[in-house]
């Protein structure tokens, strides 16, 4: 009779944790899910979902091709914020994976390689993208100091607003130009800009205001510290700045003052052809490899001080 009643209570002991891990399963189950993606994977729909949000607004706005997600990481991983990152393409594509690989939890690491993942990930990001960028569009009056009927989705006339195109540096405007230019004049000193580009990213203001709300909500701006409510900045535990942050922001801000109202998968506006994914590799590539520099240092504390 003891051996039994012993039998018994180890299989209890067993269905109890089947059940919690059967409650883990069950919390990442996707409601919808397509028949080309396996069953394991998509028993980590949410956690993958909160990941690509998470990476395509603090690592990389538009995620590596496949053949870059099967490097191996190397042993010790490269460094992430190094201008050495950029010393040579092979170089930069191994910091890519390794960025993938040190946000993403652990046990979706084997995942990385596969075809269904890179889907995944970059249906979610594209989401995350829209709904972000909405928010940073709901608050853009604010941010900018203009109208905020300018920036609703039914305004089409924005490549006609004088202050938006100074902005942008459009036909027209002082120093500004027939086509799109990477680097316009809002991400300068008093939004004039430099050729020498010794006063890029000077006007810190716009973005400060965009990844605080990014990262604690719409209201945001009326509060400060930290908000009660869940945020972003929670749910990602991110408590700085990162290069890829601070290179999304700014190609957000200028998505919203273009006349596009969608992002491309290419990474280019319909409407006024602005190369958003080179924006992001150019901004990207700056910060980190100024990262150190005296100037770019103060401008990333006056950020973290606005935002955290």
């Amino acid at each position: 009779i003891r051996r039994l009643q012993l039998e018994n209570q180890s299989l209890k002991n067993n269905n109890r944790t089947l059940g919690k891990k059967n409650k883990v399963l069950a919390s990442n189950q996707r409601r919808r899910s397509s028949a080309q993606v396996p069953d394991e994977l998509k028993a980590f729909n949410i956690e993958l979902s909160t990941f690509a949000c998470k990476y395509g607004v603090i690592a990389e706005m538009f995620p590596p091709e496949h053949r870059i997600l099967r490097l191996p990481v190397p042993n010790p991983p490269p460094v992430i914020i190094s201008p050495s990152r950029y010393a040579t393409k092979g170089a930069e594509e191994l910091c890519l994976v390794t960025e993938v690989y040190l946000l993403l939890p652990d046990h979706l690491h084997r995942f990385v390689p596969t075809s269904h993942f890179q889907s995944l990930v970059q249906h979610h990001l594209q989401g995350g993208h829209s709904s972000e960028i909405g928010k940073i569009r709901l608050m853009a009056g604010r941010i900018f100091g203009l109208n905020v009927s300018y920036f609703d989705l039914c305004f089409m006339q924005r490549d006609t607003i004088p202050e938006i195109q100074k902005m942008l540096g459009g036909p027209g405007t002082a120093g500004g130009c027939s086509s799109p230019s990477k680097f316009p004049p809002i991400l300068f000193t008093n939004s004039e800009m430099d050729p020498t580009m010794s006063t890029v990213f000077g006007n810190w203001e716009p973005l400060a205001k965009a990844i605080r709300i990014v990262m604690f909500g719409k209201n945001s701006l009326d509060i400060s510290g930290w908000p009660r409510a869940k945020c972003n900045a929670r749910k990602w535990g991110t408590m700085s700045s990162t290069p890829g942050l601070l290179a999304w922001g700014w190609v957000a801000l200028i998505f919203i003052l273009s006349s596009n109202t969608s992002f491309t998968k290419a990474g280019v506006g319909t409407k006024s052809r602005l190369p958003y994914a080179a924006m992001f590799t150019a901004y990207k590539q700056l910060w980190v490899t100024l990262w150190d520099q005296p100037r770019i240092c103060t401008i990333r504390k006056k950020i973290d001080a606005y935002v955290w």
